[in-house]
């Protein structure tokens, strides 16, 4: 993960460098243009200038402002990235695309919103990315740049790879479950408490909360036949928060349930109870937001097909702040079957070899070995 970070911020670095030097008219700057040369060859080669095509007293203090530029952006940006707070990213970005469509940069543009598609498969927000991308790849071949084309394409198929590696991690965490299950039934107790615990951890780690909560259930099962109420009494707990923080009112009353006929103390269940309550309407305004945001991106949409890209695009920042502050439990309380996830990625295995192919091809000819490179591995991912 910190590897495909530093490529995002790698990416971000290089638009600084490349829009600050759209006004220079050089020839390298024309083959770029001409898709002969791609960003990260492009910013190496202007580090390296020795011969200024303007004064060396303008071109030198340019150097300075926009390494500081560089720098600064490389210190905020990566430490969002690290700190996994992606959704103050995302208001950045969308705030410099929101800029860019103001200023008619449509090179800017397709680039950040190829970033922005980036950022979102780190979240494993694959729909968004995908929104992202489609749009950069249309943007990108107004501007003609085929490099930028195969760019997105790359994007679009690590997008459908990372879709089959959920996919395939969502059935490993559902048979951990079924084991571990088979195991209590066994009274395999360790070995069960150990699996199951690897399914909780696995789900949660790719936002499949209704499913850890089932497994919390199983484990809350195993420890009340050990007799150990205290672990019980966390695990049912822990259960009922994601039931309820994801929507599922019945199956956290369940749970309440069980608490109330194994001996809870009253003051033990109301609190657990308020708590429920508290996280059942936190998700329900979490979902307003969501609703609102919905709105607001059919506004953008409205006024993007009628021509008005800065009114398209206040409304698309609208839309993202309604979200900066919703849940993963909410953004993600729509699952679907693990039957259903693996068959309809059978489906991404077929776009992501379609969109990868069309990337290498590409580099390819342009002799671009490190993308190239990167392509073939990511190809080698897809299965």
């Amino acid at each position: 993960m910190k590897d495909t970070r530093k490529l995002i911020v790698s990416s971000i670095l290089v638009l600084t460098v490349i829009a600050a030097l759209e006004w220079s008219g050089d020839k390298v700057s024309e083959k770029r243009q001409a898709g002969e040369v791609d960003p990260a060859e492009f910013a190496r080669w202007f580090a390296e200038q020795t011969e200024p095509t303007v004064d060396p007293e303008v071109e030198a203090a340019f150097l300075k402002e926009t390494a500081e530029d560089v720098q600064r952006l490389d210190e905020s940006l990566y430490s969002l990235l690290e700190e996994s707070r992606f959704a103050e990213l995302r208001e950045h970005l969308l705030a410099d695309a929101s800029v860019a469509v103001a200023n008619k940069d449509r090179a800017l543009l397709g680039e950040i919103l190829s970033v922005l598609g980036q950022v979102s498969i780190e979240e494993q927000d694959l729909d968004s990315a995908e929104v992202f991308l489609t749009e950069a790849l249309d943007v990108i071949r107004e501007t003609g740049s085929e490099l930028g084309e195969a760019q997105v394409y790359m994007q679009l198929g690590r997008l459908h790879v990372k879709g089959r590696e959920i996919a395939r991690t969502a059935a490993y965490a559902y048979d951990a479950l079924q084991v571990g299950r088979w195991q209590l039934q066994q009274q395999q107790y360790p070995e069960a408490e150990a699996t199951i615990l690897k399914s909780i951890e696995i789900n949660l780690s790719i936002n499949r909360f209704g499913a850890a909560a089932s497994a919390y259930q199983s484990l809350a099962e195993l420890y009340k036949r050990l007799g150990n109420q205290f672990e019980f009494e966390e695990s049912a707990l822990k259960a009922a928060r994601l039931f309820a923080s994801s929507g599922r009112a019945y199956q956290a009353q369940s749970v309440i349930d069980q608490l109330s006929e194994t001996g809870v103390s009253d003051w033990r269940l109301l609190s657990v109870k308020d708590e429920i309550s508290m996280n059942l309407q936190a998700y329900e305004e979490d979902i307003g937001q969501i609703r609102r945001a919905q709105d607001f991106q059919r506004l953008y949409y409205y006024y993007r097909n009628t021509g008005e890209l800065d009114r398209a695009w206040h409304f698309r920042l609208l839309a993202s702040n309604s979200l900066s502050n919703v849940s993963k439990r909410a953004m993600f309380h729509r699952q679907q079957g693990v039957l259903a996830i693996l068959y309809n990625s059978n489906e991404s295995m077929a776009l992501a070899n379609n969109f990868l192919g069309q990337a290498q091809s590409t580099f390819n000819r342009k002799g671009l070995d490190d993308l190239v490179e990167q392509t073939r591995q990511l190809t080698t991912a897809v299965y």
